[in-house]
């Protein structure tokens, strides 16, 4: 292990303890989801997924390890910091290759494997990682949340642009219109690059104005640009 990797850590740390301090624990979504073994699941298999929309763990094991923004908070000579240690020292070196696994439930993501690579990656700024992605199904309700998830499903099963998610569900259709999609077409995988390009030069340049009073999500915003 380095001496920067150290210093890594202890900086990562402090944060954490900060961060502890002011109450924001690391969610799980086993106790979000109260009984797992109720909602249907589906296998997604490898993709490259957006840290930011890596909320939690799946288990409440890690919970006390690390604070709601996956920073570390076990002390230097623990063995949860040595392989924090050489993770960073690996992401450094060579860039860390195996995916984490992950389940999606309503957009966000949460740990079963992995959780010191996303806490490695998340302090080094990474805007993605590489994960086995599992979808939990959440129960079909008269919601606006769950209308909406479920026209996005429907959607990205037609049009495989599973990176922009709306609150409303007619605003799947809005898109579509937009982007002259018929019913089951799909466009080419160089007309979803440039889509998938334009919208991540667009959330970024969205986050620097937004403020409080915006309402606005990046996906709405997305679709009036």
């Amino acid at each position: 292990m380095s001496i920067e990797a150290a210093d890594a850590y202890a900086e990562a740390r402090k944060a954490g303890k900060k961060e502890e301090a002011e109450g924001k624990g690391l969610p799980v979504l086993d106790q979000i989801l109260q009984d797992p073994s109720e909602y249907a699941k589906e296998r997604i298999g490898i993709r490259e997924i957006p840290l930011e929309q890596i909320v939690g763990t799946k288990t409440e094991g890690r919970k006390g390890a690390m604070t709601g923004q996956f920073l570390p908070l076990l002390k230097e000579d623990s063995e949860f910091a040595n392989k924090w240690m050489r993770l960073y020292d690996a992401q450094i070196e060579e860039g860390l290759r195996d995916p984490i696994k992950v389940y999606e439930y309503y957009h966000q993501y949460y740990v079963e494997e992995g959780n010191k690579r996303v806490s490695v990656m998340k302090f080094l700024g990474g805007n993605s990682i590489m994960a086995d992605v599992t979808r939990i199904l959440p129960k079909k309700e008269k919601t606006q949340k769950s209308q909406a998830y479920y026209a996005y499903l429907d959607f990205i099963r037609e049009h495989h642009l599973d990176f922009i998610d709306f609150p409303k569900k007619e605003e799947y259709s809005q898109l579509e219109k937009l982007l002259s999609l018929g019913k089951e077409e799909r466009m080419n995988r160089e007309k979803e690059r440039q889509i998938k390009a334009e919208y991540e030069l667009f959330k970024k340049a969205f986050a620097q104005i937004k403020d409080e009073g915006m309402h606005l999500s990046v996906g709405e915003a997305f679709l009036l640009y």
